[in-house]
C-alpha cells in the first residue's frame, strides 16, 4: 500500500501548491477525468514544460497518482514519458509536439509502423517490470522530440499481489480501447493481454480514421489486416502473448509495405543502377518543394503544414526516401537542440545533374495522369 502523507490527506490544501514557486503556469493542454495537464515555464531555467496537476478529489485519485508518479519515476525508457521533477500532488514532463490522434492524419504508413514499434517496446519496458497500463489510445502515446512515448500511467496496474486496497471496482479505460476481458471482470485482474488489445485498436483508429468498436473484424487496410486481428482477438489466447511478439509481427509488416511499394512503382524507377539517378515520384516533388522553400536549412513541418492534410502523407513519404538515400541530413546547434535539416552534398550533386528534372517538378502541374499516392493513406476520414 502507498503511504500517504498530511500532504496528501489534504491537510495543507488552502496552500499554495509549491510548483508555483518554480514554475509558470502559460496555458492549459487538456483535462481529463483525473487531471489537468498546463503547459509551464521553468522558473530556473526557461525549459517550457508540461506539468500534470491532479484532481485529488478522493483518496483513491491520491493514491493513483502517487502511483503514477513512482511507476515513472522507476521506469526510465526511451519510448516512455519521462518525468523531469515532482513534488507530492504535480510532476513536469518534457512538451509533446502532439499526440498519435492529433497527429494521425499526417501520417504515412511507414510512419505509422515506427510509432506503433516505439509505442510497444515501450509498452514492453512497463509489462517487464509486471505493470499493466490499462489505457493505451491515441490520445496516450505522445511525440516528444521527434520519439513517440507512451504517457498517462494513471490507471496503470501494480504488479499482482501487490496492488493497494480496495479494490478497482468496474471497467476502467477509454470505450472503444478497453479489451473484452476488461468489460465483463472488470479492471483489477487485468493482465497485459489487454494493452495488447488496446494498440491494436489505436492502429485501427490511426488507418482508418473512426473510433473503433469492441467485437467483430476489423475493418483496416489489408496491410494491417493480419496483425490487428492478431492484436484485438477477443480470446486471450488467440492475441499476440507478448510485446515482443508484436514488434516481430510489426517487422514483418514493414517488410511486406517495401515490397508493395517497390511493386507500385513505373519499371523506369528500377532500371538504374546508381539510386541517385532514380528518385522517385515522391521524393522528386519533395526535393522540388525544399529546394523552392530555401537554399539552406529548413524545418520539416513548416514544409509539411503548409499543404492540405490529405497530400502529407505524400509528402512524408518523399520526405522519408530522401533521408535514406543520405540527401537530407539533420541540423543542431551549439547545444545540440534539433533546428531543423539541410540539403547534403549528395544532393547537390544529384540537383546540378539532373536540373530539368527538377524543374519540370517545380512547374509542372498535378493532372489525372499523375501516379495516385502509394499505399492505403489516401481518404482517410479524419
Amino acid at each position: 500500500m502507498i503511504p500517504l502523507t498530511s500532504q496528501h490527506l489534504g491537510a495543507n490544501s488552502a496552500a499554495r501548491p509549491d510548483w508555483e514557486d518554480k514554475y509558470k503556469k502559460l496555458e492549459p493542454l487538456g483535462v481529463g477525468g483525473f487531471a489537468e495537464v498546463f503547459k509551464v515555464r521553468d522558473l530556473r531555467t526557461n525549459e517550457i514544460l508540461a506539468l500534470k496537476v491532479p484532481n485529488l478529489a478522493d483518496e483513491e485519485e491520491r493514491r493513483r497518482f502517487a502511483r503514477e508518479i513512482s511507476t515513472l519515476q522507476k521506469l526510465p525508457h526511451r519510448n516512455v514519458i519521462e518525468i523531469r521533477e515532482a513534488g507530492y500532488d504535480w510532476y513536469a514532463m518534457p512538451l509533446a509536439e502532439g499526440s498519435l490522434s492529433s497527429l494521425a492524419p499526417e501520417l504515412c504508413d511507414e510512419e505509422r509502423i515506427e510509432i506503433i514499434t516505439q509505442a510497444a517496446q515501450g509498452l514492453a519496458a512497463v509489462h517487464a517490470v509486471g505493470l499493466v497500463h490499462r489505457d493505451v489510445t491515441p490520445s496516450n502515446i505522445l511525440c516528444v522530440g521527434g520519439q513517440w512515448v507512451v504517457s498517462d500511467f494513471g490507471l496503470v496496474r501494480k504488479p499482482e499481489g501487490l496492488s493497494s486496497m480496495p479494490k478497482t471496482r468496474g471497467p476502467l479505460g477509454t470505450p472503444g480501447y478497453r479489451a473484452p476481458e476488461v468489460l465483463v471482470h472488470g479492471g483489477h485482474d487485468v493482465k497485459h493481454y489487454a494493452d495488447i488489445y488496446g494498440l491494436g485498436q489505436t492502429i485501427v483508429f490511426i488507418t482508418t480514421g473512426r473510433h473503433p468498436l469492441t467485437g467483430g473484424r476489423p475493418m483496416v487496410p489489408g496491410i494491417w489486416e493480419e496483425l490487428v486481428v492478431r492484436m484485438t482477438a477477443m480470446a486471450i489466447a488467440e492475441r499476440f502473448q507478448s510485446m515482443d511478439e508484436v514488434v516481430a509481427a510489426l517487422s514483418e509488416v514493414r517488410t511486406s509495405l517495401k515490397a508493395r511499394r517497390r511493386a507500385e512503382w513505373p519499371p523506369r524507377h528500377l532500371e538504374s543502377e546508381n539510386v541517385t539517378e532514380a528518385l522517385r515520384q515522391a521524393e522528386l516533388k519533395v526535393l522540388a518543394m525544399i529546394v523552392q522553400e530555401t537554399s539552406d536549412g529548413f524545418r520539416e513541418h513548416e514544409i509539411r503544414n503548409s499543404m492540405p492534410r490529405r497530400e502529407r502523407g505524400l509528402f512524408n513519404i518523399g520526405f522519408i526516401g530522401l533521408k535514406r538515400r543520405g540527401f537530407v541530413e539533420n541540423v543542431y546547434g551549439d547545444d545540440d537542440r534539433h533546428l531543423g535539416h539541410r540539403l547534403t552534398e549528395s544532393a547537390h550533386d544529384w540537383l546540378l545533374s539532373n536540373a530539368e528534372l527538377l524543374l519540370g517538378a517545380m512547374s509542372s502541374p498535378k493532372s489525372d495522369d499523375d501516379p495516385p499516392p502509394p499505399g492505403d493513406d489516401d481518404n482517410i476520414p479524419f
